[in-house]
């Protein structure tokens, strides 16, 4: 068969397939703007209820509060019968548990309460539950190639994240190519040894415009062992 006439149509389709793909630039964007289309996350003080559920151990309910034009945060958690509570306005921090500030020092490494474990729980709850608000932060860099896959049986954009800051993880992050939704994401401490886990998003849970993954289910990379999920119970945020 003479391909030859053809061969100017075929051209066409690859351009036009090729221009159908987005940036990684432009997936984020649309992504932020499906989550958070008034584009206000950053300057409310965001309040959220979990639920987070550990295969063979007790569900934990947990409050806090991301409150992005202070700087400020505070966590309030039942873990193993006690009440874990700490709070941060980004310089100073505090701790009690069951009512208490004086915490034994075993307990205070157990639970994170010393101010440099009131940090990690800041910085923890607020990247996870800030996605994908904050992958358009400073610091953040996107592989521009965004590539077509299959995640948690979907099919998927995938874009690959890394960070300034040194040592920093490898991040991949999925979106819905309809509507770009995050629908998922996984990272690795050091990729050629398939460690880290990967996050399953499902369902949303929606206040005055802002769309948050409502459940975040997590997994090993390896072997696909199930870790926990989080489920965010309530949402509101100040100034709706």
């Amino acid at each position: 068969m003479n391909l030859r006439p053809f061969l100017p149509m075929l051209g066409l389709l690859f351009a036009a397939t090729a221009l159908a793909q987005p940036s990684a630039e432009e997936v984020v964007r649309r992504s932020i703007a499906y989550h958070d289309p008034a584009g206000v996350w950053m300057t409310r003080a965001h309040h959220l209820t979990l639920i987070e559920t550990r295969p063979g151990g007790k569900d934990r309910k947990t409050s806090l509060v991301l409150d992005y034009p202070t700087g400020g945060f505070s966590y309030r958690s039942e873990r193993e019968g006690r009440v874990v509570e700490a709070a941060s306005d980004g310089e100073h921090c505090s701790a009690t548990l069951d009512g208490s500030a004086d915490i034994p020092d075993d307990l205070r490494e157990r639970y994170r309460l010393s101010c440099e474990g009131v940090q990690w729980w800041h910085a923890y709850y607020g990247y996870m539950h800030s996605l994908p608000m904050n992958l358009a932060d400073p610091g953040v860099r996107l592989d521009p190639e965004v590539k077509t896959t299959t995640f948690a049986g979907r099919e998927a954009y995938v874009v690959r994240v890394t960070y300034e800051e040194p040592g920093s993880d490898t991040w991949y992050f999925y979106f819905d190519p309809v509507t770009h939704a995050l629908v998922g994401s996984r990272f690795y401490h050091d990729e050629s040894a398939n460690d880290g886990e990967y996050i399953v998003f499902e369902d949303e849970v929606a206040h005055d415009g802002i769309r948050l993954p409502k459940t975040m289910k997590w997994h090993v990379n390896a072997d696909d062992r199930f870790l926990g999920a989080d489920i965010i119970e309530a949402y509101a945020h100040d100034g709706s």
